[in-house]
């Protein structure tokens, strides 16, 4: 049995345990501030992963607070998120950007997984940057989306007038004003709403949550924008950064500054979404490590119940 990233129940793995299957975590992520809180829980933590057979955790800082924590057969076999199907280039760019009400825009922004609080940020950046850019259009993801309304309301209170994009998916034109700021109410449409970005902003990381996935955006070569606050995807923001691929903001009030020069710039664009699609390709081959692994897990468990 495999437990994905970090959805460890006690209960289960020692049914598990008990019954002879073996349970291992892969993707395994571990953020140092879950790993503090489990430390003052660490007799409970330590008999449930002494019953693992082992860890393939996302990178090697996570396995190191797996090993401290008691945990064995640790190895970090990278994040299975990087080993999404490789970007295309769509034939019909603007088919795409007007699929989400975006037709004509440019540029355009999209905001990922936000949070609250960060609703009302992204308005005011978006007030600012309409200054300059007459046909910015801005298609905004809440995480959760229970919270539409909350969402809708903050981007009003910021200065702008959000339509629901269920209202308007078949409906292509934008008005002559310029873009217009669209709120993405459905799930499973995020990660293909990124390659009609010119930018995009990683929810979760402008309020203390923790941060989103950046790879879904930087896949398709857009450049990334996020907070100070990534820290459950530490490794991979942090590699983003080095390369040019992504930037990072450390007040609400920096986000349309931050906007700025990608939006303005094409050169400067252009090289930071090719630094962020390399950063991808050369961080895939995880899935199959894990895959690997997960066979020979399963050979062994055979040869243990022969035996």
């Amino acid at each position: 049995m495999a437990i994905v990233e970090t959805e460890l129940w006690p209960n289960l793995v020692w049914h598990a345990a008990r019954r002879g299957l073996p349970v291992c975590i892969v993707n395994g992520r571990l953020s140092e501030n879950s790993f503090r809180g489990y430390l003052r829980v660490r007799p409970l933590f330590f008999s449930v992963l002494g019953k693992l057979v082992g860890v393939a955790a996302r990178g090697e800082a996570d396995a190191i607070r797996y090993r401290a924590l008691g945990a064995s057969g640790v190895f970090a076999a990278g994040n299975v998120k990087f080993d999404v199907p490789a970007a295309h280039v769509v034939d019909d760019p603007e088919h795409l950007k007007e699929k989400f009400g975006l037709g004509g825009a440019d540029p355009i922004i999209v905001a990922g997984s936000t949070h609250p609080g960060e609703e009302e940020a992204l308005a005011r950046a978006i007030c600012t940057l309409r200054e300059r850019f007459g046909r910015l259009g801005v298609l905004v993801a809440p995480r959760h989306l229970p919270r539409l309304a909350d969402a809708e309301e903050a981007l009003r209170r910021g200065g702008v007038d959000p339509v629901r994009w269920s209202e308007l998916k078949d409906k292509t034109a934008v008005g002559q004003e310029g873009g217009q700021v669209v709120l993405l109410d459905t799930m499973g449409q995020l990660g293909e709403a990124y390659e009609c970005a010119t930018v995009a902003f990683i929810g979760g990381s402008i309020v203390p949550h923790g941060g989103q996935n950046p790879i879904e955006a930087a896949r398709w070569g857009v450049p990334v924008i996020f907070g100070r606050h990534m820290q459950n995807f530490s490794e991979v923001a942090g590699g983003l950064i080095e390369v040019g691929g992504a930037f990072r903001v450390e007040r609400p009030e920096d986000l349309a500054e931050a906007f700025l020069p990608l939006l303005s710039d094409t050169s400067a664009r252009t090289a930071a979404g090719a630094s962020a699609w390399k950063s991808v390709m050369a961080n895939r081959g995880a899935a199959g490590r894990v895959a690997d692994y997960l066979v020979e897990m399963l050979k062994t468990s055979r040869n243990d119940q022969n035996a």
